[in-house]
C-alpha cells in the first residue's frame, strides 16, 4: 500500500505531538522505517521506493542553473523534486533528501496551526537541518559507525562506500557518530579538510602547486581536542594543541608543516608520535591523505587522534600502497 508524505506528517504528529518533539536524526529514523528504506539507500532505490511506488513525489532531472534541486507543488497538489541532471550521483541522492525534509516540514505547517519551521533569512531554506536529514538517512548509524571502524577514520574510503557523498558530509557525520552510544567509549579525534582554490573546475588546475593554494574548507573535532589561543606564540599549555600548527575554517595551512610535507612527498604522510610536553600525556598521532582529481592535487585530508589511539589510523596505512612515517616530534 502506497503512503503519501501526508501520510508521513500525520503520523508523526500522533506519535509525538508537535513537530519540534521530533529530532532530526529521529524524524529521519522515521522516515527509513515507514518508507521502507534500505541501510544504504541509492538513487535507483530512492526513485523506485518514493516516487515509483509511495508517489511521494515525481523526482527527475532537470537544467537548475547552478541549483543541486528544488521542490514544488503541482496543479494536482502533488510534490514534485527536480534535481541537476549534471551532478553526481552522491550529491543528487542528498539533494533529493535534502528537499524531502523541507517538504516535510511544509507539511507539518499545514496541518499544525501556529508551527513554523525554521528557515534561513537569506534564502528561506531550512539549512543546516535539512542536511543533517540527509546525512542521516542516506549515511544511517549501525552501518556508518561500523564503516568508520573498520576503515579507521578513513574519509576517502567513507565516501566511497557511501556512494561518492562530498568530503564534508562524511566529515560531519563522523563527529555526530564517532562516540557513545554508537560506540563503546569515546575516541578525540580532529578532521581538516584543505580544499585548493579553484577546484570547482579540478580540469583547470595546474599540475603544480604550493601551501598557499589551499585553504580549511571544512573543520570537526571532538570537545576533547582543545587548541591553544594564539598563532603567534608557542604553546606552554600541555593539554593544548599548538594553534599555529593547526589552521580553522578559512585560513591557510601553517607554514612548514603537514600540508607542505603532502605537497613535497606527493603522498600521504604519518607521525604516529607528536609530543606537546617531555612526557606525552596529550600525545597525537596525525595522518595526511592528498586527493588528486583528474590527476592534480585538489585536497589534503589530515585526520589527527590521540596517541593511544594510533591503531585506527593504522588501520588505513595497511590499506594504502605506501606512505611516508616520520620519527616522534616535539612542538610547543
Amino acid at each position: 500500500m502506497s503512503r503519501s508524505l501526508q501520510d508521513f506528517c500525520e503520523t508523526m504528529l500522533v506519535l509525538h505531538g508537535r513537530p519540534e518533539a521530533v529530532e532530526d536524526d529521529g524524524l529521519a529514523q522515521h522516515f527509513v522505517q515507514f518508507y521502507g528504506l534500505s541501510a544504504s539507500p541509492d538513487l535507483e532505490e530512492i526513485r523506485l521506493l518514493l516516487d515509483e511506488y509511495h508517489h511521494v513525489a515525481c523526482i527527475q532531472p532537470g537544467q537548475l542553473g547552478g541549483l543541486s534541486a528544488y521542490h514544488y507543488r503541482d496543479r494536482r497538489r502533488r510534490l514534485n523534486i527536480e534535481y541537476a541532471a549534471t551532478d553526481w550521483q552522491g550529491r543528487t541522492e542528498f539533494s533529493i533528501v535534502h528537499e524531502c525534509y523541507e517538504a516535510i516540514h511544509e507539511g507539518f505547517e499545514e496541518l499544525e496551526p501556529g508551527y513554523h519551521a525554521q528557515r534561513s533569512s537569506s534564502n528561506l531554506c531550512m539549512n543546516p537541518r535539512s542536511d543533517k536529514f540527509a546525512a542521516a538517512v542516506l549515511m544511517q548509524p549501525e552501518v556508518f559507525t561500523a564503516a568508520i571502524m573498520e576503515t579507521g577514520l578513513d574519509m576517502c574510503s567513507l565516501r566511497r562506500y557511501f556512494r561518492n557523498r562530498s568530503y564534508a558530509s562524511v566529515a560531519i557525520r563522523t563527529r555526530e557518530l564517532f562516540r557513545p552510544p554508537f560506540i563503546a567509549e569515546d575516541v578525540d579525534f580532529m578532521i581538516a579538510i584543505y580544499d585548493r582554490n579553484g577546484n570547482g573546475n579540478p580540469q583547470q588546475l595546474d599540475l603544480f602547486c604550493c601551501p598557499e593554494d589551499f585553504y580549511v574548507s571544512c573543520l570537526v573535532k571532538t570537545p576533547g581536542i582543545r587548541l591553544s589561543k594564539s598563532k603567534a606564540h608557542a604553546n606552554f599549555k600541555s593539554y593544548l594543541w599548538p594553534r599555529r600548527l593547526f589552521s580553522v575554517v578559512g585560513e591557510k595551512p601553517a607554514p612548514g608543516f603537514i600540508v607542505d610535507e603532502v605537497i613535497n612527498e606527493d603522498g600521504p604522510v604519518y607521525y604516529q608520535e607528536i609530543r606537546f610536553d617531555l612526557l606525552g600525556a596529550n600525545a597525537m598521532s596525525l595522518l595526511a591523505r592528498p586527493v588528486h582529481w583528474f590527476g592534480r592535487l585538489a585536497k589534503i585530508i589530515v585526520v589527527a587522534v590521540r596517541q593511544k589511539d594510533s591503531y585506527l589510523l593504522e588501520k588505513q596505512l595497511f590499506r594504502l600502497p605506501w606512505s611516508v612515517k616520520r620519527d616522534p616530534v616535539h612542538v610547543s
